[in-house]
């Protein structure tokens, strides 16, 4: 898992109104077909390094947050949290420093069952732009 990956799961792990709805069901990349909902999955989708005019490297990420529910309702309060818990956040979260995080677009969709489910998922997407330094 990179650095930004566990910094972003600091995050969203440690808002309680997060964790007040998904529990501890926040995890990278994939969710597997019996998960539990609602719940978080994170992926990075875009990972670089720039050079500032001072001469400061730092990174710049998209973060995807996919918040799936078994209601449009329940995606969509996950999303909400999730967006919120992330908006601006500025600090170091697991030994990585946070410039900024910025709300990019939502996106909201369904996924019909898949072999051995009988009902689909809500899927809330949301993407980040991310600044750090690790």
């Amino acid at each position: 898992m990179s650095q930004i990956s566990k910094a972003i799961f600091a995050v969203l792990n440690g808002a309680q109104t997060v964790t007040g709805l998904v529990g501890s069901r926040i995890t990278p990349e994939a969710r597997t077909q019996s998960a539990v909902l609602p719940c978080i999955v994170y992926a990075v989708n875009e990972d670089e390094t720039s050079q500032a005019l001072t001469g400061a490297a730092f990174r710049h990420a998209k973060i995807e947050i996919l918040c799936v529910g078994d209601t449009a309702a329940a995606a969509s309060s996950v999303h909400d949290v999730a967006r919120t818990a992330l908006q601006g956040v500025a600090g170091t979260y697991a030994s990585v420093v946070i410039l900024h995080c910025l709300h990019e677009k939502s996106l909201s969709n369904y996924q019909a069952p898949m072999a051995g489910e009988t009902t689909g998922a809500f899927l809330y997407s949301a993407i980040f732009s991310v600044m750090y330094q690790n």
